[in-house]
């Protein structure tokens, strides 16, 4: 009976230091994402000059290069490409 009051004592003088420090790695792990989040989503970085993305194909003859906002999708059959 006395081994478990001892064992019982000591548990409950352990877990609250550890769960205090476990606590405080993550309350800091969790200030640090935020930082780097609101660093990734910074109005400033994503407001850039408008950017119109193409894409170029190179077939046989020539050079195809196609607005981005006009691609659709493209099929793919053996040795011949529709693009839509």
């Amino acid at each position: 009976m006395v081994l478990w009051k001892l064992i019982y004592s000591t548990f409950l003088i352990e877990i609250f230091p550890i769960l205090f420090a476990g606590l405080l790695k993550v309350r800091s792990g969790n200030l640090q994402n935020q930082n780097i989040a609101e660093g990734i989503h910074s109005p400033e970085k994503t407001q850039k000059e408008d950017v119109h993305p193409i894409i170029e194909i190179l077939t046989e003859q020539r050079i195809i290069t196609l607005n981005l906002s006009n691609f659709i999708y493209a099929e793919a059959a053996q040795n011949y490409v529709s693009i839509h």
